[in-house]
C-alpha cells in the first residue's frame, strides 16, 4: 500500500516523490492527471468551491508537480498564511515564462494546501554535476533572462528564495526558476509580523535584517548559487565563504575563470544593494561581455609600425615587444600579414616583402623582428600594409599597421664621362711610357727625309701656326689662361727636375734656375695650346658657350707639367729623338685638354642641376650621391696621376721594380673611390628604370 497522499478526489494520482522540506512543511509529487473529480470541482484557496471547467482543462502532458503546504501538522505554519498564498498565486497565475513553471490548479486537502504546477524533467542544481565555466555562464544567462521578466511585471516579483535547490537545469540545459512560496509582490520593507523568509548564506543582508527589498535583492541569490556551482560549494556549505561582513570570498577557489567574470561575481554579491547591479537587465548586459575562462592578452609595444628607407633596395627591421599581463595563462600567436590585391601572390616562404621572426611564438614576453625587403618596392612612395596577430585570446586576431615610404627615386648627380675619362686616362699612361712617342717618331724621321714628306711637315707646320694665332685671336682668355698656369707649371716642374737630375753638366741650383726659365717658356706655350684646345673642344664638341677659367687653368698646368719634364728625360735617355720630345709635348697638350675638358663637364652638369632645383624649389634628394665642391678637379688629377703611375710601370717594368706597384696601388684606389660610387648609381638607376613595371605598387 502506498505512503503517498491520494489525491484521486481532486483528479491527481501520485506516483512519486520529488523532494521535500519537512521543517517548512512542504513536500513536493510527481503525479499524474487522472481528470476524474468526485467532487465535481476544485477548492480555491479559500476553501471555496473552483470552477469545475478549470481543473478539467486537458494538459499536453499529463504527469503534473504536486506542491503540499501541510500547516496543520507543522508549528511554524498556521491557517492564517492561507491569505498571503491566496494572493501570491493570484500573481502566479498570471506569470507566463517558459522558465517558470506554469501554475496549474491548487486545492485544499484536510492536511493542508496543494499548488499544481506544470512539470519539468529536470534536476536541481543541488544535484552534483561537473559543470563547465561556459555552461554555468549559459545558466546564469538563463536565470537572469528570468528575473528580468519578474522584475519587469507590475508590480516586480521578487523571489527572495534563489538558491541551487530552486534553479532546475534539464539535459538541454534549460533553466527552470521553482518555489515562489516567498515570493515578495512589488518593492519596499517587508511586513514587520512576517518571519525572515529565504536560505541563509543566499539570502542578501537587507533581507535578512527585514529591511528594503529591491531588483537587486534577487541578484545576491543569483551570484551565491554560481560561486557555489564554480568553487563545487555545497549549499549547506556557502556560510563558510562568508566572513562577519557578509562578503563572500570565492576568488582563491576560482583561478581558472576571466579576472572578469569574478569582477562581475563579486558586483552582484556585494554586501550593500547600492553596490551591486541596479537590476537583472543591468546584470545580464554586463554578463555577455564577459569571458568565461582566464585567457591571456596581449600587449604590443607598437600599434603602428613606421619605416622610412634612405636607400633603394634596403632591408629595414624594427622589433615588437608581446606581452601577456595574465598570471597563470600561456600566450600563443601565429603571424601573419593582410593580403593585398597589389603585393603579389604568397608563396610558402611567406609574405614577398615583409617577414616576421619568429612567425609562431609560445611565452609571455616576446620580441619579434619586423622587417621589411624594399628591393621589389617603387621608389618616393609610400606603402601601408596591415600585420596580423593571431593569438589563443579572446579578441583572436590583432591588427597592427605597417606604414613604409620608400627611398627616393635614384638620380645620378652627374653623368661620367666614361669615354673622356678612358681617352685622358691613355694619354696620362702615354705622357710617362715612352714607348708610343719613340716609335711614333720613328715615321716623323723618314717622312721628313721624303720630299713630299717634308713639303707635307712644313704645309702641317705652317698650318699649325696660322690655326694657332687664329685662335688665339678668337679666345684670348682661354689662351691667357692656360699659358700663366702653363708658366708657373713649367717652371715649378723643369725646377724640380733640374735639382734631381741636373741639365748637361749642370747640377743643383744653377741647374735648375736654368731649367725653370726654359721650361716656363716651354710651359707657357704648351699651356696656352692646352687652353685654347679645351675652349675648343667645350665649344664644338659639347655646345658651350666657352670654358671655365678652372678648366682652362688644368689644362694648362697638366700640358705644361709634361714639357716641363724635359730634364729628366734627358737625364733617363728616354727620348730617342727630338722627334720623339715634340711627339710628347702634344700628347701633354692634349692630357691637358682633356682634363681641361673632363672639369668643364663635370663642373657644367653640378650648375645645371642646382639651377634645376632652385626653379623647381625643389628639395636635395636624399637617395642621390652628393658632388663635392671640388669633385671635378680632384677627378681631372687623380686620373692623370693614375696614368702617370701605369705609365711608371710599363717604364721600368713592374717585374723589375716592385716600387712602382706603390704609386700603383695609392692612385688606383682614390681613382676608384672618386670613379665607383657614380658608376654604381648610374647601373642602380638603369636597372631601377628598368625593372619599374614589374615592381610591386603600393
Amino acid at each position: 500500500m502506498s505512503n503517498f497522499p491520494d489525491f484521486a478526489e481532486y483528479g491527481y494520482q501520485v506516483i512519486r516523490e520529488l523532494g521535500h522540506n519537512r521543517a517548512g512543511g512542504r513536500v513536493t509529487y510527481l503525479a499524474i492527471k487522472t481528470g476524474n473529480t468526485e467532487g465535481g470541482c476544485d477548492v480555491s484557496p479559500g476553501g471555496d468551491r473552483a470552477d469545475p471547467t478549470h481543473a478539467s482543462i486537458p494538459q499536453p502532458d499529463s504527469r503534473v508537480a504536486i506542491k503540499q503546504f501541510q500547516f496543520a501538522s507543522t508549528s511554524g505554519a498556521s491557517w492564517a498564511d492561507y491569505d498571503a498564498y491566496q494572493r501570491e498565486i493570484q500573481v502566479l497565475q498570471g506569470l507566463n515564462h517558459p522558465g517558470i513553471p506554469r501554475y496549474l490548479d491548487s486545492f485544499q486537502t484536510a492536511g493542508g494546501f496543494c499548488i499544481v504546477q506544470e512539470y519539468k524533467p529536470a534536476e536541481s542544481l543541488a544535484v552534483s554535476r561537473p559543470w563547465t565555466p561556459t555552461q554555468i555562464k549559459q545558466l546564469a544567462i538563463a536565470l537572469l533572462d528570468i528575473l528580468v521578466y519578474l522584475q519587469n511585471r507590475i508590480p516586480p516579483v521578487i523571489h527572495r528564495d534563489i538558491k541551487p535547490e530552486n534553479i532546475l537545469v534539464d539535459d538541454s540545459l534549460n533553466v527552470y526558476l521553482i518555489d515562489f512560496g516567498f515570493a515578495h509582490i512589488g518593492e519596499g520593507e517587508v511586513a514587520m509580523s512576517s518571519i525572515v523568509k529565504g536560505t541563509l548564506g543566499f539570502m542578501p543582508p537587507e533581507q535578512l535584517f527585514n529591511r528594503e527589498l529591491t531588483p537587486a535583492s534577487d541578484l545576491y541569490g543569483v551570484g551565491a548559487t554560481l560561486i557555489a556551482l564554480l568553487t563545487g560549494t555545497k549549499s549547506i556549505d556557502i556560510g563558510n565563504l562568508i566572513d562577519a561582513n557578509y562578503r563572500i570570498h570565492f576568488q582563491n577557489r576560482v583561478k581558472k575563470i576571466s579576472q572578469s567574470w569574478v569582477e562581475w561575481l563579486e558586483t552582484m554579491v556585494e554586501p550593500k544593494p547600492k553596490n551591486r547591479y541596479s537590476d537583472a537587465a543591468t546584470a545580464l548586459e554586463a554578463l555577455k561581455l564577459v569571458e568565461v575562462s582566464r585567457t591571456p592578452q596581449v600587449v604590443s609595444s607598437h600599434q603602428i609600425v613606421q619605416f622610412r628607407a634612405t636607400e633603394l633596395g634596403e632591408k629595414l627591421t624594427q622589433t615588437i615587444a608581446i606581452k601577456n599581463p595574465v598570471a597563470g595563462t600561456m600566450l600563443r600567436g601565429r603571424w601573419g600579414v593582410a593580403s593585398s590585391d597589389r603585393d603579389r601572390p604568397f608563396t610558402t616562404k611567406g609574405h614577398p616583402w615583409i617577414s616576421i621572426s619568429p612567425a609562431r611564438f609560445k611565452g609571455n614576453r616576446v620580441h619579434c623582428k619586423i622587417t621589411v625587403d624594399t628591393s621589389q618596392l617603387m621608389a618616393a612612395k609610400i606603402y601601408d600594409r596591415e600585420l596580423l596577430l593571431h593569438a589563443n585570446t579572446s579578441q583572436k586576431l590583432y591588427r597592427i599597421a605597417l606604414k613604409l615610404r620608400t627611398a627616393p627615386e635614384p638620380m645620378e648627380a652627374i653623368k661620367l664621362p666614361y669615354r673622356l675619362l678612358a681617352v685622358l686616362l691613355s694619354l696620362a699612361v702615354a705622357t710617362v711610357w715612352t714607348w708610343p712617342v719613340n716609335f711614333s717618331s720613328n715615321f716623323l724621321v723618314l717622312a721628313r727625309e721624303g720630299t713630299i714628306g717634308g713639303l707635307l711637315m712644313v704645309w702641317l707646320l705652317l698650318w699649325g701656326i696660322i690655326s694657332s694665332v687664329k685662335g688665339m685671336a678668337e679666345h684670348p682668355a682661354a689662351a691667357g689662361s692656360g699659358a700663366i698656369a702653363g708658366g708657373v707649371s713649367g717652371s715649378l716642374v723643369g725646377a724640380t727636375c733640374a735639382l734631381g737630375f741636373g741639365i748637361g753638366g749642370m747640377t743643383g741650383v744653377p741647374a735648375a734656375r736654368e731649367a725653370a726659365i726654359a721650361s716656363c717658356m716651354l710651359g707657357l706655350l704648351a699651356g696656352a695650346y692646352a687652353g685654347l684646345g679645351t675652349e675648343l673642344f667645350v665649344t664644338k664638341c659639347y655646345k658651350q658657350w666657352n670654358s671655365s677659367d678652372m678648366a682652362r687653368t688644368v689644362a694648362g698646368a697638366i700640358a705644361a707639367g709634361v714639357a716641363g719634364a724635359w730634364p729628366l728625360f734627358a737625364a733617363t735617355k728616354s727620348l730617342t729623338s727630338g722627334s720623339a720630345f715634340f711627339l710628347l709635348i702634344i700628347v701633354g697638350i692634349l692630357t691637358g685638354t682633356a682634363a681641361g675638358s673632363l672639369v668643364d663637364e663635370i663642373d657644367t652638369q653640378t650648375r645645371r642641376k642646382r639651377v634645376m632645383r632652385l626653379r623647381t624649389k625643389q628639395k636635395a634628394n636624399r637617395g642621390k650621391l652628393s658632388v663635392p665642391k671640388y669633385f671635378s678637379l680632384a677627378l681631372s688629377l687623380v686620373t692623370v696621376a693614375f696614368g702617370m703611375s701605369v705609365g711608371i710601370g710599363l717604364q721600368v717594368g713592374f717585374w723589375r721594380h716592385l716600387f712602382a706597384f706603390l704609386p700603383l696601388l695609392v692612385t688606383g684606389i682614390a681613382w676608384a673611390q672618386l670613379v665607383y660610387p657614380h658608376w654604381q648609381r648610374s647601373r642602380q638607376v638603369a636597372e631601377y628604370h628598368q625593372s619599374k613595371s614589374h615592381r610591386i605598387q603600393p
